[in-house]
C-alpha cells in the first residue's frame, strides 16, 4: 500500500465497530499519508470520500482494515 492508493474497508474493517460510518455510507478513500511506515504495524492516513465522490473525513487504519479499491 502507498500513499496515492484507492482504498476501501476489507472484511475485519467492516466488523470493527470504529468503523461503522464509513460501512454504512460505502464509498472509498485515498491514501494521504504512512505514519511509523518502520513499525511493525504501520499507520494509514485516509482521506474518505462518500458514494456521490464528496469529501467526507479524514481517518487513521491499519493495514488490515483496509484494502485497495477495485475498478467497477
Amino acid at each position: 500500500m502507498q500513499v496515492g492508493d484507492l482504498v476501501c474497508l476489507s472484511a475485519a474493517g467492516k466488523k470493527l465497530c470504529e468503523n461503522y460510518l464509513w460501512n454504512k455510507d460505502g464509498g472509498y478513500g485515498l491514501v494521504t499519508r504512512i505514519i511509523d511506515a518502520r513499525e511493525p504495524k504501520p499507520v494509514y492516513k485516509v482521506r474518505i470520500f462518500g458514494k456521490d465522490g464528496k469529501y467526507w473525513n479524514v481517518q487513521h487504519f491499519y493495514r488490515y482494515e483496509i484494502k485497495k479499491f477495485k475498478k467497477v
